[in-house]
C-alpha cells in the first residue's frame, strides 16, 4: 500500500520539477534575448545617427550649387556610398526586429529603404546628368536635381521620425513583444 501511495507523490513531485525548470529555461531564454535584442537595437541606433548626419552632409552638397553639375554628382555618390546598413541588415536577418512595435519596425524598415533609394538614386542621377549633358538640356538635368533635393529632403524627415519613434521606444523600457 506504501508504494501505491507514494507513486502518486514521486509522479507529482517530478512534474512539479519539470515544471519549474521549463520555466526558468524560459525565463532565461527571455532575459537572453532581450540582452542580444539591447545590443543590437543599440547598434542599430547608433549606425541610424551616423546615417543622419550622412543625409545632413547630401542636403550640404547638393546645396552648393543651383544647378546640375558633374562634380557635384560625384561627391553626392561619394556621401551616399557613405550609408551604413550592416547593424540594420544584422538586426533583420536574427529575426529580433519583428520583436519591435509594429509601428516602428515600419519606419527603420523605411528608413534603411530610403538610404539605399538615395544611394542608387544619386548614381542614377549622375548618369542622367551625363546624357542630359551630352544632349544639351540643361533644363532637365537641373529638374534632375530640384527632384532628388525633394527626396533627400523627404528621407531626412522620415528619418527624424525614425529617431524620435527609436527613443521614444528607448525611454519606455525597451520592451520587446513576443518572442522571436
Amino acid at each position: 500500500m506504501g508504494v501505491c501511495v507514494s507513486i502518486p507523490f514521486a509522479v507529482e513531485i517530478g512534474l512539479g520539477q519539470l515544471a519549474r525548470q521549463t520555466r526558468e529555461e524560459k525565463e532565461r531564454k527571455q532575459e537572453e534575448t532581450q540582452a542580444r535584442f539591447s545590443i543590437m537595437f543599440d547598434r542599430v541606433n547608433d549606425e541610424l545617427d551616423e546615417n543622419e548626419t550622412r543625409v545632413e552632409n547630401l542636403g550640404e552638397v547638393l546645396s552648393k550649387s543651383k544647378t546640375a553639375r558633374e562634380d557635384l554628382w560625384e561627391w553626392a555618390i561619394t556621401v551616399a556610398d557613405s550609408f551604413s546598413f550592416a547593424s540594420y541588415n544584422d538586426f533583420h536577418s536574427s529575426g529580433l526586429d519583428k520583436l519591435l512595435p509594429e509601428g516602428l519596425e515600419i519606419h527603420l524598415y523605411q528608413s534603411y529603404l530610403d538610404f539605399n533609394t538615395l544611394l542608387h538614386g544619386a548614381k542614377q542621377a549622375a548618369a542622367a546628368h551625363k546624357h542630359l549633358s551630352t544632349v544639351k538640356s540643361k533644363n532637365a538635368a537641373n529638374e534632375n536635381l530640384r527632384a532628388f533635393i525633394q527626396k533627400r529632403t523627404e528621407v531626412a524627415q522620415l528619418l527624424d521620425e525614425t529617431l524620435d519613434l527609436l527613443a521614444e521606444f528607448r525611454a519606455d523600457g525597451m520592451k520587446i513583444i513576443g518572442s522571436y
